[in-house]
């Protein structure tokens, strides 16, 4: 529904707010305004991805923000409240109840008309509830993300991000909000469209562990081959801020992948990573290969 400068809408649909602030494809309302300063209004209830169990899980937030010729910037808030089952070492069913609250600002420019400048910020609080015991642990989280990134010839692009996320040897880290429907995978993300599918890591800020944080770079470049055929690679290195809550104490990951524009609605996406873990806590080193063929139809 449209009207003036507020439109509403009703129903199944996507909200999401910076790249690891908030996402989720679930039911719900949302209320926009247009002008210089537009903001979002939503509450959604998850359905536990159609799931037919009763569930009284929902997210609510809002976002503002505002662009320019030069730049674009949002500040946004969101909640989750979730009653979940998790499970002990033993397999034990646990009821938890979770209330999670996220803050953060997204900004993007370009300068010089050639380098692209993007930073997030994201902070994390709250608390889940194990309901058979009472016991309660704090929630927290603080990462942030800066890509800079240039188109040095026509054909290629080369950039390069920082990441960070504070570690924590006794707090439950968060790192995202929502179900995590527009999965984001920045270790392994080559244009393919396969580095949110079934190959990826999840997120780099909790890559090395729960409670661990990181201190990461990465290098990505691609390149433009013809009009149909895109390559692109990119190296990742990333090191734990708490070693005391590491599983690994650092990673590094490697990345190649090629895109096929078969026709103006649909790609071919071919994906190789490899990555290395070093132990910290976990018993032993791990390294793995993936790979990954996808076929993308746009209607």
């Amino acid at each position: 529904l449209e009207k003036g400068m507020f439109h509403l809408r009703a129903g199944q649909q996507f909200v999401g707010f910076g790249k690891s602030g908030f996402d989720a494809q679930d039911s719900g309302l949302t209320l926009m305004t247009k002008g210089a300063v537009p903001v979002t209004v939503f509450m959604m209830v998850d359905n536990d991805g159609g799931s037919k169990v009763a569930s009284d899980a929902f997210y609510y937030g809002a976002n503002v923000g505002h662009k320019t010729d030069t730049y674009s910037a949002n500040v946004f808030f969101a909640g989750q409240k979730n009653k979940s089952a998790e499970y002990d070492i033993l397999g034990t069913d646990l009821d938890v109840e979770e209330e999670f609250y996220v803050t953060g600002v997204t900004f993007a420019t370009q300068i010089a008309d050639m380098l692209n400048l993007y930073a997030e910020i994201e902070y994390f609080f709250g608390d889940a509830t194990f309901v058979a015991t009472n016991d309660e642990v704090d929630a927290y989280g603080l990462q942030a993300i800066v890509d800079v990134s240039a188109a040095v010839a026509e054909t290629v692009t080369i950039g390069g991000q920082f990441f960070y996320a504070m570690g924590d040897d006794e707090d439950y880290q968060v790192v995202k909000l929502g179900n995590s429907f527009n999965g984001w995978d920045p270790i392994f993300a080559l244009g393919t469209g396969l580095d949110n599918e079934q190959i990826n890591v999840y997120s780099p800020y909790s890559v090395l562990g729960n409670g661990a944080g990181i201190y990461a770079g990465r290098f990505y470049a691609s390149v433009k081959a013809t009009d149909a055929v895109t390559f692109a690679g990119s190296a990742f290195y990333g090191a734990a801020d708490e070693k005391d809550r590491a599983s690994y104490k650092d990673v590094m990951a490697f990345g190649a992948g090629m895109s096929y524009a078969v026709m103006a609605n649909t790609s071919l996406g071919v994906q190789l990573q490899y990555s290395d873990y070093s132990k910290e806590l976990a018993a032993e080193d791990q390294d793995k290969f993936e790979a990954g063929v996808g076929l993308f139809v746009n209607f």
